[in-house]
């Protein structure tokens, strides 16, 4: 039996990124928008959904991750974000800094110009209900 494959060949080309996405990718100015689920401040309990994420959002995923950036690498204070809330980080840029490989290592720094707070009320009521369903009642079945 040949291990050859039959399918060689035929997919290189296809889903491989242009030199122009590459670069939007990790360095073209872009955007966040997540949903806030829960944030209890005292608990240390900070839970998002990333709904949508273009430009340099998507290098930042691959390197840092979503949480570490919005919590500790944009500035952003938790504490002001609300449960039930969607909030959309607008003009994301980077600044790349690439060290000499020996004493200075590489550096990433994201900014932001923008954090836009939109409220859809039926969802941010179904959250609530929730949340308080789950703190009051739901995790009792966990035991």
């Amino acid at each position: 039996m040949n291990d050859e494959n039959i399918f060689e060949g035929i997919f290189d080309d296809l889903y491989q990124p242009s030199p122009e996405d590459e670069r939007h990718f990790w360095s073209g100015e872009g955007f966040i928008t997540f949903y806030v689920v829960q944030n209890i401040i005292k608990d240390d309990i900070f839970e998002i959904e990333i709904e949508d994420y273009d430009g340099c959002a998507g290098g930042a995923h691959e390197t840092v991750g979503f949480d570490y950036l919005i919590k500790e690498m944009l500035g952003i204070d938790i504490a002001d974000l609300k449960e039930g809330h969607t909030y959309t980080i607008e003009k994301l840029t980077v600044v790349w800094t690439r060290g000499d490989g020996w004493t200075i290592d590489d550096d990433v720094d994201y900014y932001f110009e923008n954090l836009k707070d939109e409220i859809q009320w039926f969802r941010l009521l179904k959250q609530k209900l929730t949340n308080l369903w789950w703190q009051n009642i739901g995790w009792r079945f966990r035991k």
